[in-house]
This record gives structure tokens, sequence and C-alpha cells, in this order.
């Protein structure tokens, strides 16, 4: 019968000595990393953070042993939070006991990461950051602002985004399930300030496509604008010396359009939004 490790006809082969320090200059790495992470940042290393080095692999038990055999690093340490996830810490720089204070605030930005992906998902909706507290214990209005801090340079969560609009509020939301440029019209529409809201939608959809937006775009519930208002707000945004350049264009059918010409020429606009209209559907 073969041996583990025995190939047929010859002797077993042993580890060879070079992965072995491979794997010791991999873990010794790892301790490197969790040591800088406490020293210079005063924050705890996730196993998923370790992870990501060279072959350390995604077995936090596994780390935590193999961390442990090598000399030297009998500083590096684990905790595991009680929603399973596993931390690392270095002693010299943090006791147990400040290192479970510190895993009772990554076990907040979990639950914080959860309900943003929630509601960005099942509800396609912004997460309001100053209501988290009612929420979430340890989220509350004075503490959430350097959580949004940890959270939003943390790789584990980098799904996880920060909008604001004109009135300050800051909403997150998770772009696996909604993009930028929907969670900032639900911030605008928050603001519930329908001039700055177009004019700034307009001057987006300038630069970026780059193209004229169509007036009754904005009576979409999304925007929270009364339809039977948007055109009023249209030539007041036009005759605002605020937005000097956003100007109006309509279409020989009456369509409505607005644009920036910070970023597209009158002639073009005319030009386009006259076919969108009305020659296409000339030229079949």
């Amino acid at each position: 019968m073969r041996t583990d490790g025995e190939i047929q006809g010859q002797a077993p082969v042993e580890t060879p000595m070079l992965e072995q320090e491979e794997r010791e200059t991999a873990y010794a790495a790892a301790a490197d990393y969790v040591r800088a992470d406490s020293q210079n940042r005063s924050r705890l290393t996730s196993a998923a953070a370790l992870s990501r080095l060279p072959n350390v692999g995604d077995d936090p038990r596994l780390m935590a042993a193999r961390i442990a055999e090598i000399d030297g690093c009998d500083d590096v340490k684990s905790i595991v939070a009680a929603n399973g996830y596993t931390y690392f810490y270095s002693d010299r720089w943090f006791s147990r006991k400040e290192a479970e204070h510190l895993v009772l605030g990554e076990e907040v930005r979990s639950q914080i990461v959860g309900q943003v992906r929630r509601d960005s998902n099942e509800k396609a909706k912004l997460t309001p950051a100053d209501r988290l507290g009612a929420l979430i214990p340890g989220a509350e209005p004075d503490k959430v602002e350097a959580h949004l801090v940890l959270l939003l340079e943390d790789e584990r969560y980098k799904d996880v985004k920060l909008v604001s609009n004109s009135r300050g509020a800051k909403y997150l939301y998770s772009e696996d399930h909604m993009t930028g440029t929907y969670a900032l019209v639900l911030a605008r529409a928050e603001a519930n300030d329908p001039i700055r809201t177009i004019a700034e939608t307009v001057r987006e959809e300038s630069r970026i496509y780059p193209r004229p937006t169509r007036l009754d775009m904005f009576s979409a519930p999304v925007f929270n604008i009364n339809p039977s208002e948007v055109e009023r707000y249209a030539r007041e945004i036009v005759n605002d010396s605020a937005y000097p350049d956003i100007k109006l264009a309509e279409a020989s059918n009456g369509a409505l359009y607005l644009y920036s010409e910070l970023y597209l020429n009158s002639r073009w606009v005319k030009t386009t939004i006259e076919w969108e209209e009305v020659e296409q559907f000339n030229n079949p």
C-alpha cells in the first residue's frame, strides 16, 4: 500500500524547506501588518484584511495558529466578535480590555453596513446617517461620524458610499445595489430644493453623458417635484444669476430641454433635440 506523499516507485516526498520558509515569511508579514494597524492607526485588523496578503489564506483560526508559531510574534492576539468575525491586535499597543472595547465598535459598523445594504437592495432607498442611532445602539448622532470615517476606509465595506445634499444631510448607500447617480438624485430630492435639484442634475447630464435634459424627466416621482411646477422652476433657473450656464431649448414640437453651456454647444443641442423629437420619426 502506498503511503501519503509517496509516488509509486519512489520514496515519500517531504515538504520542501522553501515552502516552509515562504509560509513563515507570509505570516511574519501578517504579524507586522497587525502591529502597524495597532500602533499607527489604533485599530484592530480584520481576518478579511489579512486574507488579502500573499500566502496567508482565509481561515482565521489557521492564521492565529500560524502567527503564534513564528518566533517573536507572541504579541499578536486574536479576538472574536459577537457577529463571528475575527480580529487581530498586538498587545504591545492594546490590552485585552481595550481590544474588547474596540471590537464593540467593529460590531456597530458591521450592523450599519448591514442596514445600508438592506435599504439599498430591498427598499431602493438611502440610509440617513443621522437616523442610524434609532436603529443601531452605538450609532447615535454624536458617535456615528467616527464610525463613518473608519467604515468608509475599510476594504471589507468598499461598496458602501457616502452622499450628501445641499442641506448638508448625509446618506449612505451600497453601490452593489444602487448607482451613484441614482443615490445623488435621491439625496437631492430629500433636500426639498427643486431649483437646485434641477440645475445640478442638468449640469451633471451635460457633463457626463453629454446630453441635454428633457424637462419632463423631472416629473418622475424620484425627484419629489410637483410636475405642474417643473416648467416654472426651469424658467426661474435660466433667469437666475446663480445659474448663468443653464439654458432652455425648445424643439419644433414644443418639447423643452435644459442644458449647461459649460459642456454643450447651443447649436449642437438644437440639432440633437430636433432629431430626438421630430426628425427620427420622419426618417424611419
